[in-house]
């Protein structure tokens, strides 16, 4: 259940973001329901996974060019 919840709202927050307009948190926040510093903290979240996922890809990519 945690899990779907975190997903839930990633989901949310990246689609108030999608859009490519500038939105400030209070507004991801009012839009989604939760707190301004909740909003922050789950971006940071989200930011450091995509920062993992795309050097976890980098890695395999420089090791396949390797061989």
């Amino acid at each position: 259940m945690k899990e779907a919840k975190k997903q839930y709202y990633n989901t949310e927050i990246l689609n108030c973001l999608i859009d490519g307009d500038i939105v400030s948190t209070q507004q991801i926040a009012d839009a989604v329901g939760m707190s301004e510093k909740s909003i922050r903290n789950k971006i940071f979240d989200i930011n450091e996974y995509q920062k993992f996922t795309l050097s976890e890809k980098n890695a395999a990519e420089t090791f396949i060019n390797d061989l």
